[in-house]
């Protein structure tokens, strides 16, 4: 096999790759849509679930008109009550509805009611930040897949998209950690270093290309 066919080979690997992941960026930005939506419905059930829920006898109760299930914690599990059933919940799960019982116990419903549903405001504008930068990246390995060349205007323009949703999504996330931590909900401000590396990441390649793309206008310039 001489070295025209294995090139040949390797554009095809690529654009099948590219092509891969576009689709796979594609289904990621519905599957975001969804999660959209969900929270959405979500943010309607929120004062409703958190009105009919208080804490009794270090119990979590929910009730709603005469149904009443309780939460009692024993170790590491919880214990749902309801109907005279018993059901036990993994660890992961105790520890969110023991923080939702020391939140209910410490503050009032409507401060509670009122965070919850910034918190999903704030979730919905990432999420849809998120939806865009998916489709900037889905549009941008299409682009790579069917063009003779990475490095051109359009491709530079998804990586700009990219670059200036990736910084207000990771800013997002600090504005609700330290709301919490002014509202007395957390102890500190949680920042995630993997956000600060993708933002650093999508800036970098957005300057690769940028500079790239330039000298592929003069190469060909050059040539013809």
């Amino acid at each position: 096999m001489n070295n025209l066919e294995l090139n040949q080979n390797e554009k095809a690997n690529l654009r099948f790759i590219c092509k891969f992941t576009s689709v796979v960026f594609a289904i990621a930005k519905v599957a975001l849509y969804i999660a959209i939506v969900c929270l959405i419905f979500t943010a309607s059930l929120t004062p409703s679930i958190i009105s009919h829920t208080s804490v009794k006898n270090n119990e979590l109760i929910f009730k709603y008109d005469e149904d009443i299930m309780a939460v009692t914690f024993k170790n590491d599990k919880a214990i749902f009550k309801y109907n005279g059933e018993e059901k036990t919940s993994n660890k992961e799960s105790k520890e969110v509805l023991s923080y939702y019982k020391d939140v209910l116990s410490e503050h009032s419903k409507s401060q509670i009611i009122a965070l919850s549903e910034s918190m999903i405001i704030v979730a919905v504008v990432e999420l849809i930040f998120l939806s865009i930068i998916f489709k900037s990246l889905s549009k941008l390995f299409k682009n790579i897949a069917v063009q003779n060349t990475p490095f051109n205007d359009d491709n530079v323009e998804c990586l700009s998209t990219i670059f200036k949703y990736m910084i207000p999504a990771f800013i997002l996330p600090l504005v609700e950690t330290s709301a919490f931590v002014f509202a007395g909900f957390e102890d500190t401000i949680h920042v995630s270093y993997i956000s600060i590396f993708s933002v650093v990441i999508s800036y970098v390649a957005l300057k690769l290309f940028k500079y790239a793309t330039l000298l592929q206008k003069e190469s060909n310039k050059t040539i013809y």
